[in-house]
């Protein structure tokens, strides 16, 4: 839960402040004048959107949204970065070499086996596109999950990635196509010329776009439809009728959903066969979680030390995850503690 004292804008909480203070003020303002009209000093006015590492108090930020007819959501917001401390387990200092990478490889063999198998099995087919549909409830692991399918596209490191929310383009559709002209360097905002321009980009490089909670109220029907039907399917035959081009480069839509909605919820009328609805997440299945813990034994006996104890690290493991309350999420930040990690650490070295 982040807190609501000191706090920092995200790259999307920026860019819609910007987009928003552009609209209103037609590209020309001034802080003088934003500070007159909100009754915020005009040094803070400039701090919020010239330094994105300046924190502010949470009632400004809502404030300056306020005025300018924005929800502040909470991904637009963050809070500061924590000042580095030694950090225990168990009141023990342990030091361990690049951590995140120790825990994120071995976190790579457990659970979303399905998910990813599903995925690979349509990598492997001539033409690579598709949209593929991540779903469950909040906090079950979605944004791993996109990103280790991500890992399987091929020419992922060369790729263009890029991800998006829907909440905040969800009063107007057009707003989400003016994000896209200007990320694939369109000529216009028309759905012509960004076809165009991403089906250019495809021809050099894997392409992968993610839509992030596609399941909000405004988004599920005619919104998400309008994007398949009008945006990726002209694009995907487009790609399929290119005699001339190799194909070995892939086009990827992901959408993601935090509410458990399948297509079918989703309103989308299943009029492609690359429309692909991947296995629902799930909590650990037990058996397949302390034989995981079981198996990494060696990283946690070196981080621990004398404090390592195998018996007690799978049954706390077991218990969170056996907790109504508690999430996939929950399980993997009480794995990543051993680390003197959270499970936010880990998600920040995720590309997408």
């Amino acid at each position: 839960m982040k807190n609501q004292k000191s706090c920092i804008l995200t790259k999307n909480g920026r860019d819609k402040l910007i987009f928003a203070l552009n609209e209103k003020y037609k590209d020309d303002y001034e802080y003088d004048q934003i500070g007159m009209d909100t009754g915020i000093d005009r040094e803070v006015i400039s701090e919020i959107i010239n330094n994105p590492n300046k924190s502010s108090l949470y009632k400004t930020l809502f404030s300056f949204f306020s005025f300018l007819n924005l929800d502040l959501e909470e991904d637009d917001y963050d809070n500061p970065p924590k000042k580095q401390q030694p950090k225990t387990v168990k009141n023990v200092v342990i030091n361990v070499s690049e951590p995140e990478n120790i825990i994120k490889n071995a976190l790579e063999d457990l659970n979303y086996k399905n998910q990813i198998q599903d995925f690979t099995d349509f990598l492997e087919q001539p033409l690579k596109l598709g949209i593929y549909l991540i779903y469950g409830k909040e906090k079950h692991g979605q944004r791993w999950v996109l990103n280790r399918l991500c890992y399987e596209e091929p020419y992922f490191s060369n790729s263009v990635k890029h991800k998006i929310s829907l909440k905040r383009y969800r009063h107007n559709i057009t707003y989400l196509w003016d994000n896209l002209a200007q990320e694939f360097g369109s000529k216009s905002n028309q759905l012509n010329d960004i076809i165009d321009s991403v089906y250019q980009q495809w021809q050099k490089n894997t392409v992968i776009l993610c839509f992030d909670h596609v399941s909000e109220d405004k988004i599920k029907g005619q919104y998400i439809n309008t994007i398949i039907s009008q945006l990726w399917i002209p694009l995907m035959r487009k790609i399929e009728n290119d005699q001339i081009a190799s194909h070995k480069y892939s086009l990827s839509l992901f959408l993601v959903d935090y509410k458990e909605c399948c297509l079918q919820d989703l309103g989308c009328s299943n009029s492609t066969q690359e429309l692909i609805e991947l296995e629902k997440l799930s909590i650990f299945k037990q058996g397949h979680l302390e034989r995981w813990v079981r198996k990494q034994q060696d990283i946690f006996a070196d981080v621990l030390k004398e404090q390592f104890n195998l018996d007690s690290i799978v049954e706390e493991v077991v218990n969170c995850n056996q907790t109504s309350e508690k999430t996939p999420e929950d399980t993997l930040d009480i794995i990543c503690s051993y680390f003197q990690l959270e499970w936010k650490d880990i998600e920040k070295t995720l590309q997408l």
